[in-house]
């Protein structure tokens, strides 16, 4: 029986790619796009303080820094994940359960943290302004208190 297990398996992308003929989100340009840049943690675990976006909020073209704080109270969850089946049509199906049968505990993503980081660059903060190089440059005054 071939598992497929160690064999080579054709790419179909790469053509297109190596060649300057495909395509990347970071290609898209529309009328109105807005751009953003997230506030990465540089600590592997720690408590957030605080924040300090006065001068990030003040900066050119920022239409808004968002929080982990608004992003809790705007009632958002986190973004559930785990291994899934590979089948389109099974996509809501796991792959792992545990030795009882049930399904194993898979934890939710939280996209902003609101007061304790967990791993270096996990996002504290989110910049967006109506260009990249902004959204980039106000990320940079985002003062965090660990």
């Amino acid at each position: 029986m071939d598992t497929g297990i160690g064999a080579h398996l054709p790419r179909r992308e790469d053509q297109r790619l190596l060649t300057g003929a495909g395509s990347y989100a970071d290609d898209v340009s529309l009328p109105g796009q807005l751009y953003a840049s997230a506030v990465r943690s540089i600590h592997a675990h720690a408590r957030i303080r605080g924040l300090n976006l006065d001068a990030a909020g003040k900066a050119p073209g920022v239409l808004h820094v968002f929080t982990g704080a608004e992003y809790a109270a705007d009632g958002l969850k986190g973004i559930p994940h785990g291994a899934v089946s590979v089948k389109p049509e099974d996509h809501r199906v796991p792959c792992f359960g545990k030795a009882d049968g049930s399904e194993a505990f898979a934890a939710p993503n939280i996209p902003i943290v609101k007061d304790k980081v967990h791993h270096v660059g996990e996002v504290v903060a989110f910049v967006v302004a109506d260009t990249l190089a902004h959204a980039k440059d106000a990320a940079e005054l985002v003062e965090v208190d660990y």
